[in-house]
C-alpha cells in the first residue's frame, strides 16, 4: 500500500471534493429555489454553501498535488496545471485542469461580488453547472473509480439531482423573464 498511497490520496481527495461539490451546488440551488427554507435558516445554508465550496477546493488541490508523489506516473507542476500536457487521456485530464481553474473562479468570485457587481458574479456562479459536468467528465473518463458499481450509481444519481434542480431554476428564470417583458409592454402601453 505504501507505493500507491499518493494515488490513494488523491482518489480519495478527487472523490470527497466531488461530493462536497455536489452539496454545495445543491445547497446553492436550494437557497435559491427556496425548498431548504424548512431545514434550514437562510443563514446556516450560505454558511454550509461558502464552507463546502472553500474545503471542496482544497480537496481538489490535494487530488491534484498528491499526484506528485504518485510512482506510476510522474507528472510534473506543468502537467498538473497546464491543460493538455498530462501523460494520461490529456484531454479528459484537460477538463478537471479547466474546472479546477472555473471552481476557483466560481468559489472565489464571492469575495469580490462588491467590485465585480451582481449580475457579473450571477453570470460566473451560473457557470458551475457546466462546470460540475465538466468534473463529472473528467471524472468518468480519468477516475479508475468508474469500473466500482458504487461510484457508477454516485455520478448517477448526483448528476440526475443536479441537472433537474439546474431545469428547476432555468424554469424560473425563464418566468421571471416571461413576466418581466409582460410588465414591460403593459408599463409601455399605459
Amino acid at each position: 500500500m505504501s507505493a500507491n498511497i499518493f494515488w490513494y490520496i488523491s482518489r480519495a481527495a478527487a472523490l470527497t471534493a466531488y461530493l462536497l461539490f455536489f452539496v454545495n451546488i445543491v445547497l446553492g440551488l436550494g437557497m435559491k429555489l427556496k425548498f431548504l427554507d424548512r431545514f434550514f435558516a437562510r443563514w446556516r445554508a450560505a454558511d454550509l454553501h461558502q464552507f463546502t465550496a472553500l474545503l471542496g477546493v482544497g480537496l481538489v488541490g490535494l487530488h491534484i498535488f498528491s499526484l506528485l508523489g504518485d510512482n506510476y506516473y510522474t507528472y510534473t507542476f506543468k502537467q498538473l496545471l497546464i491543460p493538455f500536457t498530462a501523460p494520461y487521456r490529456a484531454g479528459w485530464t484537460a477538463w478537471g485542469i479547466v474546472g479546477f481553474y472555473g471552481l476557483l473562479i466560481v468559489t472565489f468570485s464571492c469575495y469580490i461580488r462588491k467590485f465585480i457587481g451582481q449580475n457579473i458574479w450571477r453570470i460566473i456562479h451560473f457557470a458551475s453547472f457546466g462546470l460540475f459536468w465538466a468534473i463529472i467528465f473528467h471524472a468518468i473518463k480519468t477516475g479508475t473509480d468508474i469500473s466500482s458499481s458504487w461510484v457508477q450509481i454516485m455520478y448517477v444519481v448526483t448528476g440526475t439531482i443536479v441537472s433537474f434542480l439546474f431545469l428547476l431554476r432555468l424554469q424560473g428564470l425563464i418566468f421571471h423573464a416571461g413576466k418581466e417583458v409582460i410588465n414591460l409592454k403593459t408599463a409601455t402601453l399605459k
